[in-house]
């Protein structure tokens, strides 16, 4: 069985291309299915199963648990364990993980993942926005201060960066969704910081719900009220 092209996803481990899916099954079971095997030979498949991270199953907003990191560290532990991406064979599931592999993701790699859902999400409003001299503003300003929050990141000082960088987002009325505003929130919950003491303007940021609506060519934004 070969992975569907348009639905896989590439990652790198030891100079190793690999394709990977990861998925809930219908009904909303409790875990996430990950899917991975070679992007260079037909061999072995590596099969994984994650929790998700929210004890709410009924919910329609799982936050999907799966990232390269993860990816990363599922083939390491299957490599460490038997499979072997190059040789044909039955294929190699290594159960569920969640309680196997250290998963804890640092504060600098999440405010790496936090620029780039920001550059992302950048990137995807002003492909169909008008071009504005409004938007190009706020284009070269949202590019100004990624850059220099990844200064802060390789200068050791990510929180500094992660800060600055969200001051800065907020202050230029730039609209994000739900999944960048609640990793904003795990960060500063990991770092044991309350940010509905100092920081409760993170939930004044503008949501986008749906980044483009085809039929009328306008975006759907919407404030969310807690």
């Amino acid at each position: 069985m070969s992975f569907p092209k348009k639905k896989s996803r590439k990652i790198t481990v030891d100079n190793h291309k690999y394709l990977w899916i990861a998925k809930g099954k219908s009904g909303y079971n409790k875990w996430i299915d990950l899917s991975i095997m070679s992007a260079e030979i037909n061999g072995q498949k590596l099969f994984a199963q994650f929790n998700y991270d929210t004890d709410n199953t009924t919910s329609y907003e799982f936050p999907n648990p799966i990232t390269p990191f993860i990816v990363r560290q599922t083939i390491i532990y299957g490599l460490k364990n038997g499979y072997n991406p190059k040789e044909k064979g039955s294929d190699f599931n290594l159960g569920n993980l969640s309680n196997k592999l250290n998963l804890k993701i640092s504060g600098q790699e999440n405010t790496r993942r936090l620029v780039r859902k920001v550059e992302n999400l950048s990137l995807a409003q002003f492909v169909y926005s008008p071009k504005e001299n409004s938007d190009v503003v706020i284009r070269n300003s949202v590019e100004k201060i990624l850059k220099d929050c990844n200064e802060y990141v390789l200068n050791e000082k990510w929180f500094l960066g992660f800060k600055i960088m969200i001051e800065n987002l907020h202050k230029i009325k730039f609209k994000i969704d739900y999944e960048i505003q609640n990793l904003i929130k795990q960060i500063f919950k990991n770092e044991n910081i309350d940010w509905k003491k100092d920081f409760n303007w993170v939930d004044e940021f503008e949501i986008i719900t749906e980044l483009y609506e085809k039929s009328s060519g306008v975006f759907k934004n919407q404030k969310r009220n807690n």
